[in-house]
């Protein structure tokens, strides 16, 4: 198993930056957040707390990720989507809205540099890569299934 060694090697960076990053008692840059980050990913590396520490202090902001593709229901999703924008915003969230086709680079992307609070994924296969994501992921990620989506009258 990887130590905070491991990753500081791979990140190049100290180990007290990997601390930093884990625990998220000091701010560090983007980049470098980023790049520990990767390396913990790429180590299978966790800290003691389960994972990375957000930066401090709440963005305030969420991200829904529902990869679209071509046999994407786009008014079965409208509905929740617009459901899901006023249910944040009414507990003082603005919403990310991803919908890149795979959704793990974006997904990654957004999760790495602090950008949100916490993410639902919809839309989740067996073979989904961010399934990975969510199991290394600093912030709360839920996944939202069509049975979740029937108890709130959406058809699906």
């Amino acid at each position: 198993m990887a130590g905070i060694k491991d990753v500081a090697a791979l990140a190049g960076v100290s180990i007290s930056t990997v601390s930093y990053v884990m625990t998220g008692k000091r701010p560090i840059g983007a980049n470098t957040r980023r790049r520990v980050l990767q390396a913990a990913r790429e180590l299978g590396y966790l800290a003691k707390n389960g994972g990375p520490a957000p930066l401090s202090g709440e963005t305030h902001f969420v991200a829904l990720s529902s990869p679209v593709h071509d046999s994407t229901s786009y008014t079965n999703y409208c509905a929740y989507f617009l459901y899901f924008l006023k249910a944040a915003r009414q507990l003082g969230y603005e919403t990310l809205l991803l919908t890149e086709e795979t959704g793990d680079e974006q997904l990654r992307s957004i999760i790495d540099t602090g950008m949100v609070d916490g993410v639902a994924l919809m839309d989740v296969t067996m073979n989904d890569p961010r399934i990975e994501l969510a199991q290394l992921s600093s912030i709360p990620l839920i996944s939202i299934t069509p049975d979740f989506l029937r108890t709130f009258g959406f058809r699906v």
